[in-house]
């Protein structure tokens, strides 16, 4: 089991068709907990829950307009593959809520 969490924020100049530029910021706020085992030292297929959510703010022609997320979950899946020389592969797949998918490589020293 892992639970984590993170806290981010952008910020942006955004212009409409008339040039007119206005800023437009977003915070995001995640939280995560994903369960999986290990077989034979080298494939961990898990489940991963995520909530998170977080204001935009954009100021539109002068107005400040919020929005937010469609979703503020996601449900989904993946499999992590280890190789030799402490480098690994994974793939994550998200059909429900904010729909994603993900394949990468990583390293760990």
């Amino acid at each position: 089991m892992l639970f984590g969490g993170s806290l981010s924020a952008s910020g942006s100049v955004t212009k409409d068709s008339r040039g007119s530029a206005e800023n437009m910021y977003a915070v995001d706020f995640r939280l995560s907990l994903m369960g999986g085992k290990t077989f034979e030292g080298v494939l961990s297929p898990y489940l991963v829950v995520r909530a998170f959510g977080g204001p935009v703010l954009w100021k539109y022609r002068g107005d400040y307009q919020l929005g937010g997320d469609k979703y503020h979950f996601q449900v989904g899946g993946g499999l992590v593959v280890a190789l030799p020389a402490h480098f690994d592969v994974y793939a994550e797949g998200v059909p429900l809520g904010e729909r994603s998918a993900v394949v990468g490589m990583g390293y760990s020293f």
